[in-house]
């Protein structure tokens, strides 16, 4: 998958063009492609995640202003080799149907091509959003919907967990204003310029994208056996050095426990330590 990205901070968007490739692994030819539009989920009191936000008593969301929540949307999307259309459903306004001129048979790729923008909500909500000048995305882009036992499995957002995902190779540009720092799961590179940086994200195999885009603001890293640990987690009763420590001897009871971990980076954010703190 192949992303290009510019974050625009005084609106709190993300401008996305996207390339993805689908692979039809199942034994049926498809008439439609099923996306996952789940940055869309913050749009209105009527969508899955909101009437979802309301059944656990959680008001935050219902009594939140337009400026606060956030959307999707679509400029275009094209499919190649054949023609399509695409449609969002009213009960279900995190998803998208694409529907194709011509089925795609067993075995057959097919690539999309995505251009729109989101609108990013805050972070009050689900845990994934703006926080005053910083970001932490989860499932901040599109993504194909499994298709299992002869039928689409229509994956609304319902802050229940994040997206399962296959392995997927991600090749992700992204371009912020000078003073932002992203950190991620991804293997990072990035140029300087006068205006801007232009993050290089890459992951072989990645089953999740998550982002945190903070401004004049560093993780620890802490360099541990095959992996690099990037944390914003850090606690200021323990020294640091006992911090990397205590890490370094984690990570190679798990070596030994589980197994070499085939990832060269891990991103521990506090947020996510606060939203399961046993787990």
């Amino acid at each position: 998958m192949i992303i290009e990205a510019k974050l625009y901070p005084k609106t709190n968007k993300l401008a996305i063009q996207q390339t993805l490739v689908y692979h039809n692994t199942s034994t049926d030819s498809l008439t439609k492609i099923v996306l996952r539009n789940w940055p869309n989920s913050y749009k209105n009191d009527h969508t899955p995640l909101a009437k979802r936000l309301l059944e656990d008593y959680k008001t935050d969301f219902y009594f939140s202003n337009k400026n606060e929540r956030g959307y999707t949307k679509i400029n275009e999307i094209t499919t190649i080799p054949n023609k399509g259309t695409f449609e969002i459903p009213e009960q279900a306004q995190d998803l998208i149907f694409v529907q194709l001129a011509t089925p795609l048979a067993p075995k057959d790729s097919i690539t999309l091509h995505l251009n729109y923008t989101v609108k990013i909500p805050h972070i009050k909500f689900t845990g994934s959003g703006v926080k005053g000048v910083d970001y932490f995305l989860e499932d901040w882009h599109i993504t194909p919907s499994l298709y299992k036992n002869h039928q689409w499995v229509l994956d609304i957002h319902q802050n229940l967990n994040n997206q399962y995902n296959p392995p997927t190779n991600y090749k992700v540009t992204l371009k912020t204003p000078i003073g932002y720092n992203v950190f991620s799961n991804f293997n990072h590179q990035k140029d300087t310029t006068t205006s801007e940086v232009t993050h290089y994200l890459t992951h072989q195999n990645a089953t999740q994208t998550h982002l945190s885009i903070v401004f004049l603001k560093s993780y620890l890293e802490v360099a541990t056996p095959n992996t690099k640990i990037h944390t914003n987690f850090i606690s200021k009763k323990i020294s640091i050095a006992v911090q990397k420590e205590k890490m370094h001897k984690m990570m190679l009871f798990l070596q030994e426990n589980i197994g070499t971990l085939t990832q060269q980076n891990i991103l521990v954010d506090k947020k996510t330590y606060q939203q399961n703190p046993i787990y």
